[in-house]
């Protein structure tokens, strides 16, 4: 039988993990109940349930934050940036998993470099070169940055998965007469599906909650972001916080579902190739 003393800890360790969830959850549930009330009770009391919910208030945000077009802009971005960031990965990681030529140990230390610098960093010079070049405020300004700041993840991940996949279903592919383009493609990305989802699914998780660069780079209202758009609630001296916690609800919700639904994918790419042998 257990003991008491184990029994009380592990009562309390239930109550603590019970606080955390609610600590993560509560933020969410406050901002659905909030963005249907209207603005004279949510000043008043931010706490309390609406009395008469304002479903309008969705509507309303839609219209005021031009949100439509800023919905196709963000899948715009993100649908390029995921196209490219999990066919790039792939290909550069089957390059270095697999073949050893000079100056491998540079272009892989190039890609580390990639994910230890703060991108932020190179907001600025990136700002400068791309108004230089009269690049700032154009349908793809964003792909670039988009794509630079994921691919070396993509790539890491990547490398770490391909290198678990035996040689010998290459070897038997050349033997059948495959080149390397049908390695690659026929038989690496099938092999590759459950990472490549992972690299795509973290992908468009960043692209859809970026914000800096689409700001500087993209101001222009016809190319702006959702990220970008949910700053259009405040007029002036005055917010309309109800109708800017429903344009959160609204740009929130597919991606908290998307996480959710595929988390457990995120969690299998990410700990494939994480055990040799």
């Amino acid at each position: 039988m257990r003991s008491v003393k184990e029994t009380v800890l592990t009562i309390l360790a239930n109550i603590l993990a019970l606080l955390i969830t609610f600590t993560c959850i509560f933020p969410l549930i406050w901002l659905l109940y909030n963005s249907v009330k209207d603005k004279y009770q949510f000043m008043k009391d931010t706490i309390s349930l609406p009395t008469n919910p304002q479903w309008g208030n969705y509507a309303k945000a839609i219209k005021l934050g031009n949100l439509i077009p800023a919905t196709f802009n963000t899948l715009f971005n993100v649908v390029i940036t995921v196209v490219l960031v999990s066919v790039a990965s792939v290909i550069v990681a089957y390059f270095l998993a697999r073949y050893n030529f000079k100056g491998k140990k540079v272009v892989s230390a190039i890609f580390l470099i990639g994910m230890l610098i703060p991108l932020y960093a190179l907001l600025v010079p990136m700002f400068l070169q791309y108004k230089m070049l009269g690049m700032t405020n154009t349908r793809f300004v964003l792909i670039l940055p988009y794509f630079a700041m994921q691919v070396p993840l993509g790539i890491f991940l990547c490398e770490s998965f391909i290198q678990d996949i035996p040689r010998e279903i290459e070897e038997a592919a050349v033997i059948d007469g495959c080149g390397l383009s049908q390695i690659i493609f026929k038989i690496i990305f099938p092999l590759s599906k459950p990472m490549i989802s992972t690299v795509a699914i973290l992908t468009l998780l960043a692209s859809w909650n970026e914000f800096a660069f689409a700001t500087v780079l993209s101001s222009d209202s016809k190319f702006r972001t959702l990220s970008v758009a949910i700053q259009s609630y405040s007029s002036g001296r005055e917010m309309e916080y109800t109708l800017f916690l429903a344009a959160l609800v609204m740009v929130s919700i597919p991606i908290i579902l998307i996480y959710f639904i595929f988390s457990k994918q995120i969690i299998n790419g990410m700990t494939a190739g994480a055990v040799k042998g």
